[in-house]
């Protein structure tokens, strides 16, 4: 929502930090959205949770636990009923954002080395 945000404002470095002190399951949001049943295997596998097929969906509506900000950044997934196709973005990154996204990026990679993969799930 920040016309110029910087590294802070996003959180990745932030979440590099959690990761990196208190461990844990990563997930990659577009390996999630392009096999939700696969990826969410894998994460309960992770984490010695049974996988259950209602997890891929849900009624549509607000949640208790939506937070303080659900009424405006939430419409889109009030209005969700399961995961969505994985689209990639419509338009390239603005170059005015670029240096922003070369400084996230070693924190991506950092993250995105231990993230959970389909083959996770079956513990191959």
């Amino acid at each position: 929502m920040r016309t110029e945000p910087d590294l802070d404002d996003l959180g990745l470095r932030q979440q590099a930090e959690i990761f990196e002190t208190f461990g844990g399951p990563v997930i990659d949001s577009r390996d999630l959205l392009t096999d939700p049943e696969g990826i969410l295997r894998a994460l309960c596998r992770a984490l010695d949770v049974p996988f259950d097929g209602a997890m891929l969906s849900w009624p549509p509506g607000p949640r208790d636990s939506d937070g303080v900000w659900a009424p405006w950044w939430y419409d889109r997934v009030h209005a969700s009923t399961g995961f969505a196709a994985y689209r990639p973005p419509a338009e390239p990154l603005p170059a005015r954002l670029e240096p922003l996204a070369e400084r996230c990026l070693p924190y991506f990679e950092r993250l995105y080395q231990y993230r959970l993969e389909v083959a996770d799930a079956a513990g191959l």
